[in-house]
């Protein structure tokens, strides 16, 4: 794959937590800069959140106000974020 080729598709790569395009891996996934600054924060502060629709299943999108720190946080262990992933 070309370098042009490579830098088209990075392009088109999304935060699996919060859909934002990205064009580089944080914490060791496909994420924004603003999830792994949160997830860090968590992670720090070891606050849990409670889910805010009580069945950790909200949603949310990136031009959106994130609504559920619960299910944000839940989101970005699913996907695999941790700081042993770390670059």
């Amino acid at each position: 794959i070309s370098s042009m080729d490579q830098l088209s598709m990075d392009s088109h790569r999304s935060c699996l937590i919060c859909t934002a395009p990205i064009t580089l891996a944080h914490m060791g996934i496909d994420a924004c800069r603003a999830c792994a600054a949160f997830f860090k924060r968590c992670r720090r502060s070891g606050k849990r959140f409670p889910c805010r629709q009580s069945q950790g299943q909200c949603t949310f999108r990136k031009h959106a106000k994130f609504m559920c720190r619960a299910c944000r946080y839940d989101k970005c262990v699913q996907f695999g974020m941790g700081f042993e992933n770390q670059h």
